[in-house]
């Protein structure tokens, strides 16, 4: 997956669910990893690789649980590089919907 350029919009809807904007995804991804990295969601970059805030592995495989129990969006967790963005997660999730 190529990532996104910065400052391009976000993709409106997943494909799977169109109910759930990509920007949803993202909103929600900020709030949870800051809960869950105990930093605040907003200084969270989207563009910046999630290791900076702290993610292991282990949080990154928390995430994509706690990813499908809200959105009902499975991602194997092979397909998250481990310098891996905010906005890329949210990406990877709506391809996943493909």
């Amino acid at each position: 997956m190529r990532p996104r350029e910065v400052g391009a919009a976000l993709p409106a809807t997943t494909a799977g669910n169109p109910g759930v904007s990509t920007a949803a995804v993202v909103a929600w991804l900020r709030t949870h990893l800051g809960d869950t990295l105990g930093v605040a969601p907003d200084s969270l970059d989207g563009d910046a690789p999630l290791a900076v805030y702290g993610m292991t592995s282990l949080v990154s495989a928390m995430l994509l649980a706690d990813l499908e129990d809200e959105f009902d969006i499975a991602v194997d967790p092979a397909d998250v590089p481990p310098d891996v963005s905010l906005i890329q997660v949210a990406e990877i999730a709506v391809a996943a919907q493909a």
